[in-house]
C-alpha cells in the first residue's frame, strides 16, 4: 500500500471535463487519453502504488514527447484554463502544467 496522501482526478472527473477515454490497468495505473482539435493525442498515467506519473504527446503515431517520474505528489484539473497541474515531490518541487484544449502543450517548471 502507498504511504503517500496524494490525490489525482478520477477517470470520470477527466471525462466530465475533457471528454477523454480512460481505464485502469492490471498494475492499478490509471491511464487517460485526450485528443486536441488538431488530432494530436496526449496520454497521462498516474500510478497510485508506485507514485508514478507519465505524460506522452503523440503526433500521428509517433511519440513526440515523454515525461516519466516516480516522485508523483498529486494532480488537479483547472477547468477554466483547460489544464491539468501535476506536482512532483523532487527537491525542489517540480510542476508540470498540461494544456489539454484547444491544443496540447506541456510546460515543466522546477521551483526553488
Amino acid at each position: 500500500m502507498n504511504k503517500n496522501n496524494f490525490k489525482f482526478p478520477s477517470i470520470s472527473e477527466f471525462q466530465a471535463v475533457f471528454g477523454c477515454e480512460g481505464d485502469i490497468d492490471e498494475d492499478m495505473v490509471q491511464c487517460c487519453e485526450f485528443i486536441d482539435r488538431n488530432g494530436n493525442k496526449l496520454r497521462l498515467t498516474f500510478g497510485g502504488i508506485d507514485c508514478s506519473f507519465g505524460c506522452s504527446v503523440f503526433h500521428g503515431d509517433q511519440e513526440a514527447f515523454r515525461v516519466y517520474d516516480e516522485t508523483f505528489n498529486g494532480a488537479q484539473i483547472n477547468e477554466e484554463k483547460q489544464t491539468v497541474e501535476v506536482f512532483l515531490s523532487s527537491s525542489p518541487e517540480q510542476v508540470c502544467s498540461i494544456k489539454i484544449w484547444p491544443e496540447i502543450s506541456v510546460s515543466m517548471v522546477r521551483l526553488k
